[in-house]
């Protein structure tokens, strides 16, 4: 399938941002309650998961859920937190837009769901997305110049389905987790594509289809698996190609090189590249003739050489160099960036690594062979 993404030429659009900062310039948004404890939620039917804002999901993770349906799923406070605030601010933003069409309900073919916003005094009344963001999403989407793919996606579909011609993410910066900041406000729009919303239609149907078949797409290696609430069912199904062995570790040897981490813009749930080299006389050995060595280099997806897997008091750098020897593949993602203060100036690297799709090597955990 195609990658999701509307194509234009600019998408950044400071009309509407000037227009919508001025419009909600006097709002304020009244004190929010954070929930304090999990909830649970029942998905019944297949249309509970097949709805335009779920279709960002792969194909896989989709068919699983609606073949595994009813589903009893339960969000934890943080995630509740980041649910209820969305739609606490949400409400606050459009009792302010007075003149507008809110909470609109619309349908094409299968998928069905409610866009946010119908502008009726902006030109070509553009339909509205509001997304509150934290401060990591509001600068990677300025840095991108473009909405995430799946939030242009998604109310892209909501405006062929109603019909209108311009479609637009706003994102709402958050301020801690509890307000927002409107004077950091970033909108982008562009024209409906019905093209885009056919390829959902035609996603959910492949989807029905392996249900009714009982069968799975096949599985793609996706960031967002690490989130995935069906990652354990997809790696245990007919089909799968599991991954074999995630753990926790990190990048070494960052300090001695010419760099500043804090400053080259890597961001927590990158993913970065690990290469094996066999020839680096630093790396330990990995046969009893010492001719082939267990150092890993990690780098950025555009080659920006990190650092290494630890190699001499941990069996990351070797797990990963037998995997790759014998034809497996590897990766990490990275979780967390440490230091980088006045107490701690150094920057640390923390990630998981990631073998997959090869051979069976001896796990760090279980001793499998």
């Amino acid at each position: 399938m195609k990658e999701i993404q509307p194509e234009m030429a600019s998408m950044r659009d400071s009309a509407l941002e000037s227009y919508l900062i001025e419009r909600l310039a006097p709002i304020e948004v009244p004190l929010f309650v954070a929930p304090t404890g999990p909830q649970a939620r029942t998905l019944s039917k297949t249309e509970d998961v097949l709805r335009p804002s779920s279709m960002g999901k792969c194909e896989r993770a989709l068919a699983l859920l609606v073949g595994s349906l009813p589903v009893v799923q339960t969000i934890d406070a943080s995630t509740l937190t980041k649910f209820d605030f969305g739609t606490h601010v949400h409400g606050v933003v459009q009792k302010a837009l007075a003149g507008a069409r809110h909470e609109v309900k619309v349908r094409r073919g299968s998928l069905k769901g409610s866009f946010d916003t119908e502008l009726l005094d902006f030109p070509c009344n553009p339909i509205l997305d509001w997304k509150t963001a934290d401060k990591r999403t509001s600068s990677a989407v300025k840095k991108a110049g473009a909405p995430r793919d799946d939030h242009a996606a998604q109310v892209n579909f909501y405006a062929v389905a109603n019909g209108s011609q311009r479609a637009a993410v706003v994102y709402l910066p958050k301020v801690g987790d509890t307000q927002i900041d409107l004077s950091g406000l970033v909108a982008f729009s562009f024209d409906a594509d019905v093209g885009l919303a056919d390829e959902w239609e035609a996603k959910a149907q492949r989807v029905r289809a392996h249900v009714e078949r009982k069968t799975l797409p096949p599985i793609v290696e996706l960031l967002e698996c690490r989130w995935c609430p069906v990652k354990s069912q997809c790696v245990r199904s007919q089909g799968a190609d599991p991954t074999l062995d995630i753990w926790h570790s990190k990048i070494v040897g960052t300090t001695f090189r010419d760099q500043s981490l804090a400053d080259i813009g890597l961001t927590v749930g990158e993913k970065i590249a690990l290469v094996w080299e066999p020839d680096n006389e630093h790396g330990s050995r990995l046969d009893e003739e010492g001719k082939v060595g267990a150092a890993v280099k990690a780098c950025r997806q555009d080659g920006h050489h990190l650092g290494y897997l630890p190699d001499s008091n941990s069996p990351t750098a070797a797990l990963v160099a037998h995997h790759l020897r014998r034809g497996g593949t590897a990766h990490a993602v990275l979780t967390e960036l440490t230091g980088g203060t006045a107490e701690k100036t150094n920057v640390g690297l923390n990630i998981e690594v990631w073998l997959s799709a090869g051979v069976r090597v001896r796990s760090a955990f279980s001793g499998e062979k």
